[in-house]
């Protein structure tokens, strides 16, 4: 390990500063060990059991699938339909595997080059960069960014009369264009949780693919180490092994 002396230098760090930051990383696992209950409780009326052929670690996706299933029950999506996905993160995977199912003409808009980009083209799923997206073009926007810019991408995307779907819950008030809102007459849904029982029927049979999603697994004592990169801009889902 190195250290920066006042003047900018790059000097050893002592063994006492070793000592100090092996310390600081120990307490910090502790920490998050410590604030994980030694025994849970959980009552059967709020737990949904899954079975083979489901793993564990595909289990973990039944949540946010059962989110991205949730849309379907609030805006009708037909073959016909011109259908965007703004934001390509974990839910906008799911997202868009749910929505292909429908036989819509979709696009998804990605970041640019890398694994949601592979996987998209692996799925048979259009893909494009914000500044490439028509205007004024699709009939109904799913909003997934988690960021305010997502929404304006959705919202011009839109044509007349179209619907636009938010996922995302922003931090702070963002700014909106409310009279586009208006003067295009466009339709917005908030969508959020979603039927667990259909999710897991999915994963049982295989119809969509989520173990691919997952970036990294770290054991519990690394656990400071995985939330930082999970935090990562772009990171996909994370796991903690808790008794491996």
């Amino acid at each position: 390990m190195r250290s920066m002396s006042p003047a900018g230098a790059v000097t050893p760090a002592t063994p006492a500063a070793e000592s100090t930051a092996k310390s600081a990383r120990s307490s910090a696992s502790r920490a998050v060990t410590e604030r994980l209950p030694r025994t849970s409780v959980c009552r059967s009326r709020t737990s949904t059991p899954f079975r083979d052929p489901v793993t564990s670690k595909a289990a973990v996706f039944t949540e946010p699938l059962a989110a991205a299933l949730a849309i379907q029950d609030r805006a009708t999506v037909g073959e016909d339909d011109r259908v965007i996905v703004v934001g390509a993160g974990k839910l906008g995977l799911l997202i868009a595997q749910t929505l292909a199912r429908t036989g819509c003409r979709l696009t998804v808009v990605t970041t640019g080059t890398g694994v949601a980009g592979r996987l998209l083209e692996e799925w048979g799923i259009e893909s494009r960069e914000a500044d490439r997206v028509e205007r004024a073009a699709y009939d109904l926007a799913v909003e997934c960014t988690g960021v305010p810019a997502g929404f304006e991408i959705a919202r011009s995307a839109l044509r007349a009369r179209g619907t636009l779907v938010l996922k995302s819950t922003y931090a702070g008030h963002p700014s909106i264009k409310a009279s586009a809102l208006v003067v295009d007459e466009i339709t917005v849904i908030g969508s959020r949780c979603g039927p667990f029982e259909r999710a897991l029927s999915l994963l049982e049979d295989g119809l969509v693919e989520v173990e691919e999603l997952v970036e990294a697994t770290y054991p519990l004592e690394r656990g400071e180490e995985a939330f930082e990169h999970a935090s990562r801009p772009g990171a996909l889902k994370v796991l903690l092994e808790i008794g491996a």
